[in-house]
């Protein structure tokens, strides 16, 4: 079984959305224009790292990485990864820290000072075995 991690390209979009799909599902009023001119302008956008990984020509993995501007610490910006999913008949192999190893090392060509992420509930101990640590910082939101 040949796996590597890579950059998304266009052809791979059907199998993000699958993808994306176990993370958050959607509805079937998707609007595909729209979902398409996005993936377009991340992949186009230097300041984002959107991968896959690939297993036997199958997309089980994908991973983001957004390196954030910044004017605190001297200008170093910061990485933000999200939108972190593997296929459910692929977990537990491993796949998913490896993801996130490419993506911290891709944040240390782009200096950044820290990288962070958001995550469920229950899923702290899989970002910990990453060397993801708790903060006494607050994720606060707001939905739109």
């Amino acid at each position: 079984m040949e796996s590597k991690i890579r950059p998304a390209e266009k052809r791979d979009l059907p199998s993000l959305l699958d993808l994306m799909n176990q993370l958050s599902p959607y509805s079937s009023q998707i609007d595909y224009t729209k979902i398409s001119e996005t993936f377009s302008s991340i992949l186009e956008d230097k300041f984002y790292r959107l991968i896959v990984y690939e297993t036997d020509d199958k997309i089980v993995g994908t991973a983001l990485l957004l390196v954030q501007k910044n004017l605190s610490h001297g200008g170093r910006p910061y990485g933000h990864i999200e939108n972190v999913v593997v296929d459910s008949s692929y977990r537990g192999k491993g796949i998913g820290k490896e993801m996130l190893e490419y993506l911290i090392n891709e944040a240390r060509k782009y200096n950044c000072y820290k990288v962070i992420l958001n995550g469920r509930k229950g899923t702290e101990g899989f970002y910990e075995s990453a060397g993801f640590k708790r903060t006494d910082e607050t994720e606060m939101r707001i939905d739109l």
